[in-house]
């Protein structure tokens, strides 16, 4: 039995959809992370677009984007090709092995030179769980303050451990994988049926002839970052 309210979730993402930016926001991430054409979108267009678009505020630090940029332009085929080898039910199944390749990818999307370690203390952690998200949206969850305070008030109603907690204060090497784990076991706890019912609520709430087909992480992402 899941710890979810379905109606609440169900409320959540529907008013997301049907709030225009939120949803022009989506629907243009969705295309431009989805085109892997030969003429499509670069690397850096990719970059640009989803630092600017949700404000992930690189600019805090000169010129890192273009650090994150090189180091894209070299890992990302491995990501991609590490991704590949992975089936959709992954992160529900096996969440060990979405963290141990987060914990490889995570450092080239936030343009960290391995070689220098020293010189990479500015760590662009909302940004990176995005791209990795949108990347693979069934696999890498997104990390953001607007859902923090809710996912961990939920694991504590719930006595759910590991627990995301409520700011940031051990790193992205402690964090990302409390998310991971639980977006692994809420994903496990619900029935088909209830599933059913929340892609279907995703697809239905957004306008004909806009929507997209949305992984189960990503819709159930919006429920935490709208409520």
């Amino acid at each position: 039995m899941t710890w979810l309210n379905i109606d609440w979730a169900i409320q959540n993402i529907q008013e997301f959809n049907n709030h225009a930016e939120s949803a022009a926001n989506d629907r243009l991430t969705h295309r431009i992370f989805s085109d892997r054409t030969p003429n499509g979108p670069t690397v850096g267009e990719r970059v640009v677009l989803l630092d600017k678009l949700w404000c992930t505020q690189m600019f805090w630090q000169a010129d890192h984007a273009v650090k994150v940029i090189q180091s894209l332009r070299e890992g990302e085929p491995r990501i991609l090709d590490a991704v590949q080898a992975l089936g959709p039910d992954t992160l529900e199944t096996q969440p060990f092995v979405v963290i141990d390749l987060a914990l490889w990818a995570m450092p080239i999307v936030l343009g960290h030179d391995p070689e220098n370690p020293a010189r990479n203390t500015y760590a662009p952690y909302s940004f990176a769980s995005k791209y990795l998200h949108w990347t693979a949206p069934h696999l890498f969850p997104i990390t953001d303050n607007r859902a923090r305070e809710k996912v961990n008030r939920l694991q504590r109603q719930h006595e759910i451990l590991p627990r995301v907690p409520n700011s940031n204060n051990y790193g992205w090497h402690d964090d990302y994988p409390r998310w991971i784990h639980f977006y692994s076991k809420l994903i496990a706890s619900l029935s088909e049926a209830e599933r059913k019912k929340i892609i279907n609520a995703d697809r239905t709430s957004q306008p004909v002839g806009e929507r997209c087909e949305n992984t189960l992480l990503r819709i159930l992402d919006k429920a935490f970052y709208w409520g």
